[in-house]
């Protein structure tokens, strides 16, 4: 499903009458990214907290912010501990870390140099520049892993994506 930019529109609309991002994503949430980006450039953040920061998920109760990066770019410091990979994901030829930062879980997904992780820039509630892994795939992602929280995801954008287009 490729995201057209005039439905995001209608989205966008959609969603800032519903809420404000502010009102539905901590600070906090968006504090640790903007800070860890601050940091290391090429984090790119990906997930449900990307999905939500670019309007096409209405916000759920996340627990953790996820990031990809290459290997070059990566900096394992003592930050960092390395975890066993999400099971459905252990063939995808990456290692997975996770730190705590201010009472926030944060993955990492470290893939090899010959994965092309491709960018789109968002901007936060706070008018900031927020770096992601591309929404496209994010979704692709989400449809392959088919966890119940990606189900979950991909309804409620479906849904979005029809009152948008109908009305609802």
């Amino acid at each position: 499903m490729m995201i057209n930019q005039r439905l995001h529109g209608f989205l966008r609309k959609l969603s800032s009458k519903q809420n404000k991002k502010e009102d539905f994503l901590p600070s906090v949430f968006i504090y640790a990214v903007e800070s860890l980006q601050k940091n290391n450039p090429t984090l790119l953040l990906c997930g449900s907290v990307a999905l939500i920061l670019s309007d096409l998920l209405p916000y759920r109760k996340v627990h953790d912010i996820d990031f990809v990066i290459n290997r070059r770019h990566f900096d394992n410091s003592d930050l960092w501990v390395r975890t066993s990979p999400y099971p459905e994901m252990s063939d995808d030829g990456y290692e997975s870390y996770e730190m705590k930062q201010n009472g926030i879980f944060v993955n990492l997904l470290v893939f090899d140099d010959d994965v092309k992780l491709n960018e789109k820039v968002i901007m936060s509630p706070f008018n900031t520049e927020i770096r992601c892994q591309d929404l496209n795939d994010i979704l692709s992602w989400k449809r392959k892993y088919n966890r119940p929280k990606d189900i979950e995801d991909l309804k409620n954008i479906d849904n979005a994506f029809e009152e948008a287009i109908f009305g609802g």
